[in-house]
């Protein structure tokens, strides 16, 4: 069974659609982390260096 043209643009266009869900669900994500950091940021201060560079190393170097 062949696919026509017709049916290969409709599943062109629910895959064009579901991607622009999924990036909105992720935007939607950053958006909220986003707002968070910030908040945090505002009732403690900012981070100390130190204590950044010793979590980046527990926590990303191998």
């Amino acid at each position: 069974m062949t696919i026509g043209p017709q049916s290969r643009a409709n599943q062109a266009v629910r895959e064009v659609r579901q991607g622009a869900h999924l990036l909105a669900e992720q935007n939607h994500g950053h958006d909220a982390l986003r707002e968070l950091l910030h908040e945090w940021s505002e009732e403690t201060g900012l981070p100390d260096p130190n204590e950044v560079a010793a979590m980046r190393r527990r926590y990303f170097t191998q």
